[in-house]
């Protein structure tokens, strides 16, 4: 009995860190803006990669005349 009630303290223990860490308060507001910066960045990131692709091709024209 007394390793389950180790086991259930250690359980505890982490759960209430993990809250301590994700404060309900702070949480939202910190997903929120950081999920808007990676959609930035993915949307630049493609832009990017097609200017890229575009020159590529551009190239490609240019050997083949």
């Amino acid at each position: 009995q007394m390793i389950k009630e180790k086991i259930t303290g250690t359980t505890s223990s982490s759960q209430s860190e993990k809250r301590s860490l994700e404060s309900p308060t702070m949480m939202p507001c910190k997903r929120h803006r950081s999920s808007s910066n990676y959609a930035n960045t993915l949307q630049t990131l493609r832009n990017r990669i097609q200017r890229e692709e575009n020159e590529q091709f551009y190239f490609n024209d240019e050997r083949r005349m």
